[in-house]
């Protein structure tokens, strides 16, 4: 929806100069909000918010920063507060003026009655930004996964947050210096775990999390606690889990501007699809076409589910010979490297729909919630692990294999059932480079995996999930989805102006998932079980297809 920046008693601004990098900074975030950019200066405070605002709610009269009635509590907002509409409704019955109807102006008056405590009612996709003048706070939070970015710095008592890496760069807060350290972990993992930044003096609020500053510094808390209670097998869950997608489906597509859809030819992005037809009557769907992999061309797949669903499908074609083009706009884009996604197929497809829609629905995060990865199955690795002796796994550990083999010794000869889920989950192919060598001062196992889970989705998840599958997955959800495919997702859509929004993320949909019992998430061979009915009524026409996934073709 936009991009979002502040600052705060900054060392070395003064009132004006706060307003001018707040200006500065806003317009490095353009291409977040192409349609309107304001910046607004409280002198008083030393302090000044700004916005670049992509509408898509309440068009007219949805200019961002927004105040309360007398001017002393302020706000920006980037995403979605899906709902807004209740939330609304609410407070004018306890006596709040609206003059909009935007989810951004909610904000301001359900911090008036909640204090820091309005996460908790959001249900959306968001960063968020609150100054309190009265208090002389300021409030910033993040949804429950990550689908929305905040970066923030602090230095000598002062604030200041983004969206984006380079809104610092462009307002002069911070200069553009490596964090070694923090790089190390992108070749650990193939993204950076927050509250890690690649740039000195950056970090990244984690997900879930919000943070208070004040004149005695600032503070980081949670707001979300995922549920760590499992329940028992229910043999209607597939079905309460399809009114869940449908309500929140359905939440997804509100707004003043037309929604578009996502289409890979997959159950998750096909359920999406048949639910966003049916609420709306008509849908433009947009794909990928890969004309030169035959094996992972899934083109064929996406018009069989757009012809049997009747959209206006829209597809966009990628030829290795693009390869140079396309990375070196995804470099830029990204901001912090990453290696969990195909960030230049995700620009490439981005582009496509942005010529069509402000915002589009997907299906990401299915995966990741209800095991789609065929290593999250039974795995023969485990029986191995536990029949080899100590002395045998060191050697292995020790021989000098290529990348392949290596990290098929470290799963055999690891010294923890942690160590070979993080070698099966970790996807970057950067560990043979000599650069790689040089950032790498230590070697990464599953105690530090879980460790960034826990500042994902706090310590008592990871504590309270034992060994197998539910364990695994936290590494995916909590892992690579947070710290990895939404910031890609985020930055290359928002780079053309697109918003992307996902039902599989809706707080209700994320709970009910992580309450479901393992044998609903994998059953035999099949992989995400409960959406498999759902795939047979919605889409029968990919429902025999196992998972592909989106792969950049050599």
């Amino acid at each position: 929806m936009c991009g979002i920046a502040g600052v705060v008693k900054w060392p070395g601004f003064g009132p004006e100069s706060s307003r001018r990098a707040i200006t500065r900074m806003v317009g490095a975030l353009k291409h977040r909000g192409p349609d309107e950019q304001a910046a607004v200066g409280f002198p008083e405070m030393g302090a000044a918010l700004g916005a670049a605002r992509l509408s898509l709610v309440d068009v007219v009269h949805g200019q961002q920063p927004v105040s309360n009635e007398d001017g002393t509590v302020w706000a920006v907002l980037n995403g979605e507060i899906y709902n807004h509409g209740a939330l609304r409704a609410r407070l004018r019955g306890q006596g709040h003026g609206f003059r909009t109807e935007c989810d951004t102006e909610v904000l301001v008056h359900l911090y008036e009655e909640r204090g820091e405590a309005l996460f908790g009612e959001l249900s959306g996709m968001y960063a968020a930004g609150i100054l309190d003048l009265k208090r002389r706070r300021v409030v910033v939070g993040r949804d429950h996964v990550g689908m929305k970015p905040l970066y923030y710095a602090e230095r000598e008592g002062g604030l200041a947050f983004a969206s984006e890496v380079g809104a610092f760069f462009a307002g002069g807060v911070v200069a553009p210096e490596a964090d070694r350290a923090a790089l190390s972990g992108f070749f650990d993992f193939g993204y950076i775990p927050a509250p890690g930044c690649a740039f000195r003096g950056l970090r990244k609020l984690q997900a879930g999390c919000y943070l208070v500053w004040d004149e005695g510094g600032a503070r980081v808390k949670r707001h979300w606690h995922p549920p760590v209670e499992v329940e028992k097998w229910d043999g209607e869950a597939p079905w309460r889990l399809e009114a869940l997608l449908r309500e929140a489906t359905a939440s997804h597509l509100q707004g003043d501007v037309e929604v578009g859809c996502f289409l890979s030819g997959g159950w998750d992005s096909s359920i999406v699809a048949a639910l966003a037809r049916e609420r709306l009557g008509r849908l433009k769907t947009f794909s990928l076409v890969l004309p030169e992999s035959r094996e992972l061309n899934e083109a064929e797949h996406a018009r069989a589910v757009a012809k049997a669903l009747g959209t206006d499908h829209y597809e966009v074609e990628f030829r290795p010979a693009m390869w140079p083009e396309l990375l070196e706009e995804s470099v830029w884009q990204l901001g912090e490297p990453s290696s969990c996604t195909p960030s230049m197929l995700v620009g490439l497809i981005s582009r496509l729909a942005a010529g069509h829609v402000k915002t589009v629905v997907g299906g990401e995060g299915s995966d990741e919630l209800l095991a789609g990865y065929g290593w999250l199955g039974p795995q023969p690795v485990y029986r191995l692990n536990a029949l080899v002796p100590g002395p045998l796994a060191r050697l292995l550990r020790g021989l000098p294999w290529d990348l392949r083999w290596r990290r098929a010794a470290r799963q055999i000869g690891a010294a923890t059932r942690d160590d070979i889920d993080f070698e099966y989950v970790k996807r970057s192919d950067v560990e043979d480079l000599p650069v790689s060598r040089e950032f790498r001062g230590r070697s990464c196992g599953g105690a530090e995996a879980y460790a960034v889970v826990a500042e994902t989705l706090g310590e008592e998840v990871v504590a309270r999930t034992g060994a197998g599958l539910a364990r695994r997955l936290l590494l995916e959800m909590g892992g690579r989805l947070s710290n990895g495919i939404l910031a890609s997702c985020d930055r290359m859509s928002m780079a053309q102006g697109l918003e992307v929004r996902l039902p599989f993320l809706d707080r209700g949909v994320v709970e009910f998932a992580m309450r479901q019992p393992v044998e609903w998430k994998w059953r035999g061979d099949q992989g995400k079980a409960i959406l498999k009915p759902l795939a047979e009524k919605y889409v029968p026409v990919v429902a025999g297809r196992k998972k592909l996934g989106l792969q950049i073709p050599e």
